[in-house]
């Protein structure tokens, strides 16, 4: 009898510690959906603002320029003065 019930104490322990284990790598796979969703924005977002520097230097005639940013930003702030 002694131990029928110690062995049933176990096995309950054990299918506790299970559902516990199976929750925690829910949490774990939630966690990293979310993450790769946050990426997946965050890479479309860089995409769309390189694409819009290449678009913007080539606009300037700026294309393989060096320092073309700088070039850029001086050139757009002047354009910038001369609207307001």
């Amino acid at each position: 009898m002694f131990l029928k019930n110690n062995k049933n104490e176990k096995i309950k322990y054990l299918e506790e510690e299970l559902l516990r284990l199976k929750k925690l790598i829910n949490l774990k796979d939630v966690s990293i959906n979310e993450i790769g969703k946050k990426l997946e924005n965050e890479i479309k977002s860089n995409a769309k603002l390189s694409h819009f520097r290449i678009k913007t230097l080539e606009a300037l005639g700026l294309i393989g320029v060096r320092n073309n940013d700088e070039i850029a930003i001086e050139i757009i702030k002047k354009l910038k003065e001369n609207t307001q």
